[in-house]
This record gives structure tokens, sequence and C-alpha cells, in this order.
């Protein structure tokens, strides 16, 4: 596996671990950390898309709800239909 696959694949299970964290602190009513972990989560999802992953294997549990995903990954997903 080359380095930048097991990055990517870091990347990808970050995704999941914030994914989880802002479901959390979300229905925690902990909304400042769940704030700053939607930034965190657009930060990894940045990171990815430049190293051209699309998300086509990111499992529905590795999302945060529609409203708070990328614009960009919206965007590349509504047009891929």
């Amino acid at each position: 596996m080359s380095n930048e696959s097991e990055f990517i694949d870091k990347l990808e299970i970050r995704l999941s671990d914030l994914a989880m964290k802002w479901r959390s602190t979300h229905f925690q009513g902990n909304l400042e950390d769940a704030s700053k972990t939607i930034d965190e989560y657009h930060s990894t999802m940045d990171q990815l898309w430049l190293l051209g992953w699309h998300g086509e294997v990111l499992p529905p549990e590795a999302e945060l709800p529609d409203e708070l995903m990328p614009q960009y990954f919206i965007e590349y997903w509504q047009r891929k239909k």
C-alpha cells in the first residue's frame, strides 16, 4: 500500500470519528464543540479532496447531515446522479 493510500485511509477514518463526535456533542447540546467538529470535518474533507478523493466509499455514518457537508461535496454528487 502506498503512503498516499495509507494517508487517505487515515483521513477517511478521521471523517468517521469526527461524524461520530459531532453527533455526540450536538445531541448533548454542546453546540460550541459541535461547531468546532464541523470545522475539523471540513478541513479533513478538504485534504482528501485535494488528493483527488471524492467520497466514493464514504459510508453514510461517516457523513454529516447534508446541510453540514461541504458544498462542493454536495454539488459533486448531485452532478453524478
